[in-house]
C-alpha cells in the first residue's frame, strides 16, 4: 500500500498547483515522468513498482483507449469528412515514410540493430500522441483545420500502427523473411472488425444512453459512468473478437458523437478525467521503469541522437512529402510535421516488446529500449514546452495572411477538457 499512497499523493499534490504549472508549460506528462524517475528504482526509491510488464501494459491501454474515444468524441463528422484528403495523406504517406525513416536512421545510428529490430523500433515511435500538446488543441489561434486534422491523425495511426509493431516483433524472434500476403490480410481483416464493432458499439451505447437522459431513466453521474464504461467496451469487445482495439475506440467515439448529436457531450468529460488519471499514472510507471533507468545510465550517444533525428527529420521530412501539393502554408507543413508528439501507444509498444520477447525466452536489445525511451522523454519534455508558444506564433503568422486559406477551413472542433491546469475553452461555435 506504501505504494498507492505515493501515487495518490503525486496525483494530489500536482492538482493542487496544476494551472500555475500550465501557466509554464508544465504538462502532467513532464509532472509525473519525472516524479517517477526520481522516486523510482534508480532514484530514490520511493517507488520501487514492483508490476510486471502485463499489468503495466494493461494500465496503459486502458488510458490510451479511454483517451482515444474521449478525443473522438470531439471531432466533427462534417469536419472529419471534409478533412480526410489531408489526414489520408499523413496516414497512409507520413505514416509509412516515417517507418522507412526510423528504420534508416536505426540502421546508421545504432548498428547492433538487425534490419528487423531498426524497423520495430521505428514502427513503435511512428504513432503520434495528442494528449502531449493539449495547449495546440485548446488554442483557437491555431486554425481548426489544422487541429482536427491532428488530432484524427492521432486517433488513427496507433491503430495502423498495431499490426505492424506485432509483424516485426514476430520477424525478431523467427527467420521468416517476408510477411507475405497472409499478414495484410489478417491486419485489414483487424481493422476492419475494430472498425465494425466500434461503430456498433459507438451507435448502440450512444443511442441508448441519449434515449435515458431525454426520458429521464438515469442521472447525470450514472450517464457519465455509461459513457466511460462505453469507451472501455469499445476497446475490450472488438479486442475479444479479434479486432483492432484502437481503432475501435476511436471510430467509437465519432460514432457516439454523431449518434447522440452531442446530446451527452457534459457526460464524456467524466471519461476524460478519469483516462488523464490513468495516463498519470502510466507516466509514473514510465518514469519509474523506464526513465529512470536510462538517465540513471548515463548518456548513451546514439540511442539520445536517434531520438533527436526521430522528433525531428525522421518525422517532419515524411510530413513535407506527404502534404505536397496540398495548397498549404510551408509554415503549416513545419507545424505539422514538428507536432508529432511520442506518448501512451509508444509506451504500450514498448511493454509489448518486452513481454513477447520474454515469453520467448529472448532478450531485448538494450539500444532498442533505450532509443525508444529516450524518444519518449525528450517528446514528453520538448512537445510539452513548445506547443503553447508555439501555436501562438504559427496562429498569428497565419493570421497576419488573411482569410481564405485552405488551413481555416470547416468548422472549429468542440472544446477539450482535459489538462487538469487549463482554463475551460471557449465554446462551439
Amino acid at each position: 500500500m506504501t505504494q498507492v499512497a505515493v501515487l495518490a499523493a503525486l496525483v494530489v499534490a500536482y492538482a493542487a498547483v496544476a494551472r500555475r504549472l500550465d501557466r509554464w508549460s508544465v504538462t502532467p506528462a513532464i509532472v509525473f515522468t519525472a516524479a517517477g524517475a526520481l522516486l523510482g528504482p534508480s532514484g530514490l526509491g520511493a517507488l520501487t513498482l514492483e508490476v510486471d510488464a502485463e499489468a503495466a501494459k494493461l494500465l496503459a491501454e486502458g488510458a490510451l483507449a479511454i483517451l482515444l474515444f474521449a478525443d473522438a468524441t470531439t471531432v466533427s463528422p462534417r469536419g472529419a469528412e471534409r478533412d480526410s484528403a489531408l489526414t489520408g495523406r499523413l496516414l497512409l504517406g507520413g505514416l509509412p515514410l516515417t517507418v522507412v525513416a526510423g528504420t534508416l536512421a536505426g540502421i546508421l545510428l545504432l548498428g547492433g540493430l538487425s534490419l528487423a529490430e531498426a524497423a520495430l523500433l521505428a514502427a513503435v515511435l511512428a504513432p503520434t500522441d495528442a494528449a502531449l500538446g493539449m495547449a495546440v488543441f485548446t488554442n483557437r489561434a491555431v486554425p481548426a483545420r489544422v487541429r482536427r486534422v491532428l488530432n484524427v491523425e492521432s486517433g488513427l495511426n496507433d491503430g495502423l500502427a498495431t499490426p505492424v509493431v506485432t509483424l516485426l516483433i514476430a520477424l525478431t524472434l523467427t527467420e521468416v523473411a517476408t510477411p507475405g500476403t497472409e499478414w495484410v490480410l489478417d491486419a485489414l481483416s483487424e481493422m476492419a472488425i475494430g472498425a465494425g464493432l466500434g461503430a456498433a458499439v459507438g451507435a448502440g451505447g450512444g443511442l441508448l444512453l441519449a434515449r435515458a437522459a431525454g426520458a429521464g431513466w438515469g442521472s447525470p453521474g450514472s450517464l457519465a459512468i455509461g459513457v466511460l464504461a462505453l469507451g472501455a467496451l469499445a476497446f475490450a469487445g472488438p479486442v475479444a473478437a479479434g479486432g483492432n482495439g484502437f481503432v475501435a475506440a476511436f471510430t467509437a467515439g465519432l460514432v457516439f458523437r454523431a449518434a447522440t448529436r452531442d446530446a451527452l457531450k457534459e457526460r464524456v468529460e467524466y471519461a476524460e478525467t478519469t483516462g488523464q488519471v490513468l495516463a498519470m499514472l502510466v507516466w509514473a510507471v514510465f518514469g519509474a521503469l523506464f526513465a529512470g533507468a536510462a538517465i540513471g545510465g548515463g548518456l548513451a550517444l546514439a540511442p539520445i541522437a536517434y531520438a533527436v533525428l526521430s522528433l525531428t527529420l525522421v518525422r517532419m521530412v515524411p510530413v513535407a512529402l506527404a502534404l505536397t501539393g496540398c495548397g498549404l502554408q510551408r509554415s503549416t507543413v513545419a507545424f505539422m510535421g514538428w507536432f508529432g508528439p511520442r506518448g501512451l501507444a509508444s509506451v504500450v509498444f514498448t511493454l509489448l516488446i518486452l513481454i513477447e520477447v520474454a515469453d520467448a525466452g529472448a532478450e531485448v536489445p538494450s539500444d532498442l529500449v533505450l532509443a525508444a525511451t529516450w524518444t519518449i522523454m525528450l517528446s514528453v519534455l520538448a512537445h510539452g514546452l513548445t506547443a503553447g508558444w508555439l501555436g501562438r506564433r504559427y496562429g498569428a503568422a497565419i493570421d497576419r495572411r488573411g482569410p481564405g486559406l485552405p488551413e481555416t477551413e470547416g468548422p472549429e472542433p468542440a472544446p477539450r477538457r482535459r489538462v487538469p491546469g487549463q482554463a475551460a475553452a471557449v465554446p462551439e461555435s
